[in-house]
């Protein structure tokens, strides 16, 4: 007999992921590699949704400075979150939005 702390609520599932597994393993991964080569992708892709501003190089700038900040928040987030197949998800949501808007910059 399960202990009544170990039941899962109505609604919800309790799926083993391998995240979940090690999640101190896919912490440092998700924080460590994952995070620089995020904002790196972000950085390049950026300049392709910024506005070009009066000197015409605002949307080159603007992500080479926002890039520590981009850094230190992709670092945070699966430090700091609980969910860890979400935070993995929506990085791998984001990276492919931000190689497609490369794709998209060099096709036209």
């Amino acid at each position: 007999m399960q202990a009544l702390g170990t039941l899962p609520r109505r609604g919800q599932h309790w799926i083993t992921t391998r995240i979940d597994r090690q999640p101190t393993r896919w912490r440092w991964i998700l924080a460590g590699p994952v995070a620089f080569i995020l904002s790196i992708l972000a950085m390049a892709g950026l300049p392709t949704v910024l506005p070009a501003g009066a000197g015409g190089v605002n949307h080159l700038v603007l992500p080479v400075v926002l890039f520590p900040l981009l850094w230190s928040s992709f670092i945070v987030w699966p430090v700091a979150s609980t969910a860890l197949p979400r935070v993995a998800t929506t990085y791998l949501g984001l990276g492919a939005l931000l190689l497609t808007l490369i794709t998209l910059s060099f096709l036209t």
